[in-house]
């Protein structure tokens, strides 16, 4: 017999869904047996505090997780995903710029500017595509124009130090992925520019 922790979590969610298929919706308990045996297998075992939160999010209760960094959040997250995905529902996971990238690899104003207001506008601009705002969402974009035209302008990516090189392709990797959420931008040519692929 194969046991939930020697699975992968998409065999889990295959089965779930059989189950799902099969007459109503998959137990709340049944779920998090499963996915505390996967993270176990995977040297992962739960903390009190992630079993109560996965517990309530299982039972499709709204969970506000208050732990330190470090502590398992995003492993809750998995599970949550998990759960979602097993009971039929749509999941999204973004993570915060803010958690990204390391301030105290700052050296440029202009690394920071870019980065607060990188990470104050991503929010809104995800929620915005994902409600159908488009408008609102380029609103938002568009008004980072500046700023990261000074980050270009001021700031080398590619700096010699690694944690420096990496913290600013981080911000960029944000910020790409916040713009993602509305749009493919690798397809935007300007006037007289072919198109990519």
């Amino acid at each position: 017999m194969t046991t939930a922790g020697s699975r992968s979590l998409m065999d889990l969610l295959e089965r779930h869904a059989s189950s799902a298929a099969a007459g109503g919706g998959p137990n709340p308990e049944d779920l998090l047996e499963d996915f505390a045996a996967w993270a176990a297998a995977n040297s992962l075992p739960l903390y009190p505090a992630q079993e109560d939160a996965l517990l309530e999010l299982a039972s499709g209760a709204h969970v506000i997780l208050s732990t330190p960094t470090g502590s398992g959040k995003s492993l809750v997250a998995v599970g949550a995903m998990f759960f979602a995905l097993a009971q039929g529902r749509r999941t999204y996971y973004t993570a915060p710029i803010k958690a990204l990238v390391s301030e105290k690899f700052f050296e440029h104003d202009e690394e920071r500017a870019l980065h607060a207001a990188a990470a104050d506008v991503s929010g809104r601009v995800v929620a915005a595509a994902r409600d159908g705002r488009y408008g609102e969402a380029f609103r938002e974009m568009a008004g980072l124009q500046p700023l990261v035209a000074a980050f270009f302008e001021k700031v080398l990516v590619m700096a010699k130090d690694e944690s420096v090189r990496n913290n600013r392709l981080a911000l960029l990797k944000g910020l790409s992925a916040v713009f993602a959420s509305v749009a493919d931008f690798s397809k935007v040519a300007s006037p007289g520019q072919s198109k990519p692929g």
